[in-house]
């Protein structure tokens, strides 16, 4: 009679054993998966879940205290359970990297916060999932060059901002990638003739 190695037995076990989640509680769970948890189970209260958890009057964001003081990691959802939006908290204010999402889940905003702000690089995309928008902000106003695209792909627009003003030659192109308008936002210089009395 032939009989299966032990070593075979075990790993089959083990095999066994991880198709039936015994082991899912080996790593903590996330913030959203905490949360979509307790939105599937049309639970109101936030029993069993960690005290640093908190769930808005309306049940659709939650907040977890996190590391440091005053730091802590944030999850929207919109009515039907999908994920709205997700990012980091400093006393309160969107501080670090935030995304967005359309309801299929794909990305639709995603930059740097600082201080409740947009604040560094900062990345758009339209629901097919293409790159819409590429650029900066600083201090909240967009900074630098900014690029727009086509929903086909080829580029749009390039523009330039200095602290949230609109500077610079900006440049505009068809579909097809033919330049088509070419728009100077310098500064206009005064007049040395215009007296200021």
């Amino acid at each position: 009679m032939y009989r299966v190695p032990k070593t075979v037995r075990l790993l089959g076990l083990l095999v066994i054993l991880a198709k039936c989640g015994l082991f899912s509680s080996c790593s903590p769970q996330s913030l959203e998966e905490e949360a979509l948890e307790i939105i599937e189970a049309n639970d109101s209260s936030l029993g069993g879940h960690d005290s640093g958890l908190e769930r808005s009057p309306d049940g659709r964001q939650f907040t977890k205290t996190t590391g440091g003081a005053g730091q802590k990691e944030s999850v929207g959802f919109t009515g039907d359970g999908t994920l709205a939006y997700k990012g980091r908290l400093k006393n309160e204010k969107a501080d670090g990297e935030w995304t967005t999402f359309y309801p299929d889940g794909r990305l639709r905003w995603q930059g740097m916060k600082e201080n409740g702000i947009n604040n560094g690089p900062f990345t758009m995309w339209y629901p097919d999932g293409k790159v819409k928008m590429r650029g900066q902000y600083k201090e909240g106003g967009k900074d630098g060059k900014s690029t727009i695209f086509h929903m086909n792909g080829a580029k749009w627009r390039e523009q330039w901002h200095e602290k949230g003003k609109a500077v610079g030659i900006w440049k505009t192109w068809n579909e097809a990638g033919k330049l088509i308008e070419e728009v100077s936002h310098e500064p206009e210089q005064p007049d040395p003739n215009e007296s200021s009395n």
